[in-house]
């Protein structure tokens, strides 16, 4: 008696060998009936016992193997998708005719073995109907579809039901068959021979594995020094001067590709880590090619900013390649990673996390026992000289780890008391003392990468290249200013002047301004000055957004921020950045908004930024410049530069000639903020060093500060002294205690993670400080009327830029500037305007950014 099992119209059946006849079985072959198990449709088993239906299907496979077609008789046995979407009414039907037919299965697979004769008859008409099948031409068959689709939303007979089954069925049967020959042919041939060697590579032990990664970690290594110190010589000669902390680098690779081996696609993910590690040290490469400052994890932050800078960097084909270049890439690591196999059996994934975790741990020992020693130091404040110091892995891993101000191990509010009441006893004297408050309109300019040429060795100019400049540092205070960074890092210069904060004791190469100044109101020159009466702007002639000026120097406490969307008429560098002439115009109208006289502006200039372009230079050459050793690019480079100082020197002398003709006493303090991002050795700057820009303290009162060369965050303490005014925390620790003293160091360490990150106990003993609640521009924008003319939406009011965009409906229109009185939207720019429609004015930057908009809306009246 045969075995069998219903499941979703498939009986499972264990043929009986011995009722075969002798010729069928060598026909068929033995291998057929060697099976335990056969699966066959219900429906199938109507005609033909288990065993005949079994070589059946046997035979149809084989001959499909060969190349043959069959026809839909062989077909039987299989469901048919298309059978499910039919209405519910054919599925009724259907369902109960394979009712009647699986009880018929049922009596068939009962009957005794006097029926086999008859069975054998069937099978061998079973036969002649595959032949016949075999005959029918394409069009008969799509002739037969067409049928069957045609009929499968009516009712039919039994019998059409079960032909349309059989024709739905040949599609599946022949995919199935195809993947058997797919499957004999790998058998056959085998794998290829690079196929071959990842199977023996994942068959390869655990241990194997791990070498293998510890070796792969140790190249990689070595070629990331060399891509960051661009020089062969240099990288090998860390890592002999240096082989602890070549060693530690190599652990920090090693454990990234260890965490792969915890994944079944182990060889996909050991490739990622290490791909990875290459990607962010060939970027360094790049980075350094176009500034001094290495690559750190910070930059991330920085990619709305970069972005924004592509058009001066890269010409439109560079664009197009490098975007191209990054698709590319991702679409093979995503094609690898579908290639690459899994691992089968056990991943061991608990032996090779201890293996991983150990190897974190020991760096992580490694890294304390060389900082004991002296050979590695967490001050980052130097980040070039870390990165060569330290090697790339370190430094940049640490960047990504070390964001903020830690957590003083004795922080506490007792300390921020203690801290507070020592300085406050010195600075009660201080305020006792002082004389009568002197309140002038201070104005601070921060020219950008401005220099005097003549502190670089080997470089020659025809004439004094910043003659205004020099004779002002004759006849004012000046002197050098050390600054935190070389060749980039604009924001932390401009941000330890303003808060008297040391960006060294934040996290690895980070910006305060990109992550926690954007949201945490902070104690500044700003904020201080406010209280004592001062009207405060900001103003910079680049993109409100870059370094995120336009939410930091809300919490920094100014009142307005006249950026380059909201000036008029700006000219450009042949590089596009704004020229700095304007700025007198602009820092005019700040002095003219306000009453009094008590005006604080700090301006951030950026005429002098790179690309330094290496290929000659197109703009006015007011100097000629050479160099000792006559390199073409480098010529160039420091010729455009040179005589984009020339300009800027041009508008200092301008604008103290427009603070003198006004008669306010004033105090201008003029400082670069840092060196350019040229190519030069250290030892090339003959006067200073790399960290030290010139600075000037202008003004009409006689005042001095106590000594010439002075640190970025002592300013604000010697300007607010100089000046009789109240101080801030920050102020009255560089007063209470010497720079360089451990005490000094810790109190401002304490103080600025209690104000910024801790539980702000500094303001349980002094007001706190809050945002400013910051205004767009100097002045606010109006719209008075619009009307249309000549299919032209006219828009008159005031105080329009060319950045100005007219909003229809909440639609924002191409629009024309014409003047600060008058803007227009040409007539293929919009559809229509009708009575009702509301009209506001944004201001939009260059990448669609919304920094303000008119202060009231204008709603349309043609007949107004």
């Amino acid at each position: 008696m045969s075995k069998k099992k219903h499941d979703n119209n498939r009986i499972t059946a264990k043929p009986n060998v011995d009722s075969i006849d002798k010729n069928i079985y060598e026909r068929i072959g033995e291998e057929v009936f060697s099976e335990d198990i056969y699966q066959v449709s219900g429906d199938d088993i109507l005609n033909y016992s288990p065993l005949v239906e079994t070589a059946t299907l046997k035979v149809k496979s084989d001959a499909k193997s060969k190349g043959k077609k069959f026809g839909k008789a062989d077909q039987k046995g299989k469901k048919s998708d298309k059978r499910q979407s039919e209405e519910e009414s054919g599925k009724k039907d259907s369902d109960e005719k394979r009712s009647d037919d699986e009880k018929s299965d049922e009596e068939d697979l009962e009957v005794k073995s006097s029926e086999e004769n008859q069975c054998e008859e069937d099978f061998t008409d079973n036969l002649k109907e595959i032949d016949s099948d075999e005959k029918k031409t394409d069009k008969e068959k799509s002739d037969e579809k067409d049928s069957d689709q045609k009929d499968s939303g009516e009712d039919v007979d039994d019998e059409d039901d079960e032909d349309d089954d059989d024709d739905n069925y040949d599609d599946d049967d022949d995919d199935e068959i195809k993947k058997k020959k797919r499957k004999k042919k790998k058998k056959k041939y085998g794998p290829g021979p690079v196929k071959k060697k990842i199977q023996r590579l994942y068959e390869a032990k655990n241990y194997k594995w791990i070498v293998a990664c510890f070796i792969i970690a140790f190249f990689e290594d070595v070629i990331l020094e060399i891509l960051g110190r661009r020089s062969f010589a240099n990288a090998f000669k860390f890592m002999f001067n240096s082989p602890l902390v070549f060693f530690i680098n190599i652990l920090i690779i090693f454990g990234t590709l260890l965490l792969g081996l915890l994944f079944r696609k182990r060889l996909f993910f050991v490739f990622l880590g290490g791909f990875l590690w290459f990607v962010m040290g060939f970027i360094n490469f790049m980075v350094l090619g176009f500034r001094i400052t290495p690559f750190s994890a910070i930059d991330f932050l920085m990619a709305v900013d970069v972005m924004s800078m592509m058009d001066i960097y890269f010409n439109k084909l560079q664009q197009i390649l490098i975007f191209m270049g990054i698709g590319a890439v991702i679409f093979l690591v995503v094609l690898f990673f579908r290639w690459t196999p899994k691992v089968k059996g056990k991943l061991k994934r608990l032996l090779n996390f201890s293996v991983c975790a150990g190897v974190f741990l020991l760096s992580y020992v490694l890294i304390n026992i060389a900082t004991e020693a002296g050979m590695i130091s967490d001050d980052f404040s130097n980040l070039g000289n870390a990165y060569k110091e330290y090697g790339f892995v370190y430094c940049f891993s640490n960047s990504i780890i070390d964001v903020g101000v830690s957590k003083p191990s004795d922080y506490s509010d007792e300390t921020v008391k203690e801290i507070f009441y020592e300085t406050d006893k010195s600075y009660k004297e201080y305020l006792e003392k002082r004389g009568e408050k002197k309140t002038p309109n201070i104005i601070i300019v921060q020219l950008e990468s401005f220099i005097d040429i003549d502190r670089i060795a080997g470089i020659h100019t025809d004439k004094d290249a910043v003659p205004n400049t020099n004779a002002y540092m004759e006849k004012y205070q000046s002197g050098y200013l050390t600054v935190p960074s070389i060749g980039a890092g604009t924001a932390n210069v401009e941000c330890e002047v303003l808060t008297g904060m040391k960006t060294g004791l934040f996290g690895a190469g980070e910006y305060p301004y990109k992550t926690v100044l954007t949201n945490t109101p902070c104690e500044s020159l700003a904020q201080i000055l406010k209280r004592q009466g001062y009207t405060t702007f900001a103003m910079h002639n680049n993109k409100a957004v870059f370094y995120s000026r336009n939410e930091v120097y809300n919490q920094l406490g100014f009142d307005y921020f006249d950026s380059q969307e909201f000036m008029e008429k700006l000219t450009y560098t042949s590089t596009g950045w704004a020229k700095d002439e304007y700025l007198v115009n602009e820092i005019e109208k700040c002095l003219n908004s306000t009453d009094s006289d008590d005006d604080f502006v700090h301006c951030i200039s950026v005429q002098g930024h790179g690309k330094y372009p290496e290929d000659g230079y197109n703009c006015t050459r007011h100097i000629t410049v050479t160099r000792d050793d006559g390199d073409p690019v480098l010529t160039n480079q420091y010729g455009y530069f040179v005589n984009q100082c020339y300009e800027m020197d041009a508008m200092l002398a301008d604008l103290k000639k427009m603070l003198d003709d006004r008669g306010e006493d004033y105090v201008l303090f003029v400082y670069g903020d840092h060196l350019p991002s040229i190519p030069f050795e250290m030892e090339d700057v003959i006067k200073g060093n790399e960290f030290q820009t010139e600075y000037i303290l202008i003004n009409n009162m006689g005042i001095k500060f106590p000594k010439d060369d002075i640190a970025t965050y002592e300013f604000s303490d010697y300007l607010l002294s100089a000046l009789n005014l109240d101080k801030g925390i920050f102020q009255r620790i560089h007063s209470e205690y010497e720079w360089d003293s451990e005490i000094y160091t810790e109190a401002l360490h304490t103080i600025q993670y209690d104000m910024l990150y801790g539980d702000r106990y500094i303001y349980m003993m002094m007001p706190q400080y809050s945002a400013a609640g910051m205004m767009m521009g100097l002045n606010p924008i109006y719209v008075n009327e619009v009307t249309l003319d000549s299919n032209q939406i006219v828009v008159k009011g005031s105080n329009f830029t060319e950045f100005s965009t007219v909003v229809l409906n909440d639609e924002r229109l191409v629009t024309t500037y014409v003047d600060s009185n008058t803007i227009i939207v040409a007539n293929d720019e919009f559809e229509e305007i009708k009575a009702g429609d509301r009209v506001v004015v944004e201001q939009i930057d260059k990448d669609k950014h919304k920094l303000g908009e008119s202060v009231n809306a204008v709603i349309y009246n043609p007949g107004y």
